[in-house]
């Protein structure tokens, strides 16, 4: 199911013309899955949001059930609305990030693509590297109580490598889930 979904993250590089090129493992998805049309627009954390076409017409249904009065809507939907521009990947699997995207999202050569799934996310390195310090620390606490919250009954239906000894059960060379080849 994994190798059906973007997931991992990959180190890349934002060419002198703006462009990324794709990991591997997500252009052929991509070309599998015929997403060959993406909408990126401003995250909340200094990134990039990749959306194929089905996934931000779920988005825009989401958002355009907000109230258009609600001053907090209002804010979401002109940063989210305002920053979205519509991009193709290119035959050689090549993805142009607008300049004004770049820009607001700080991004510079070195970046880092997040699979979540069902959307991308493009870090700038050093923020992602910032992000992943600041969140690491939180990381068993978090599992526990969501995947808790989310299963509404407190089973131990899922359990984290604590309750189970310590054991790892990354499936990654380093057992965290990355994947920093940029061939994967």
């Amino acid at each position: 199911m994994l190798d059906q979904q973007y997931t991992g993250h990959h180190s890349i590089v934002l060419d002198d013309t703006g462009r990324i090129a794709l990991p591997k493992k997500f252009k052929d998805l991509m070309r599998a899955k015929d997403h060959i049309t993406w909408t990126l627009t401003r995250g909340p954390d200094a990134n990039v949001y990749l959306y194929n076409r089905e996934q931000w017409e779920k988005m825009t249904a989401y958002l355009e059930a907000l109230h258009p009065l609600d001053p907090r809507a209002l804010k979401l939907l002109r940063m989210v609305y305002g920053c979205a521009l519509s991009v193709r990947i290119d035959g050689q699997g090549r993805l142009a990030i607008p300049q004004a995207l770049r820009e607001v999202s700080h991004l510079d050569r070195s970046l880092v693509l997040v699979g979540m799934i069902d959307h991308l996310e493009l870090w700038n390195r050093a923020s992602w590297d910032e992000y992943v310090q600041e969140v690491e620390p939180q990381l068993a606490p978090l599992m526990t109580e969501l995947v808790v919250e989310a299963d509404g009954n407190g089973s131990d239906q899922v359990s984290n490598g604590s309750q189970k000894g310590g054991e790892d059960h990354g499936d990654s060379a380093d057992g965290n889930g990355r994947t920093d080849d940029p061939a994967s």
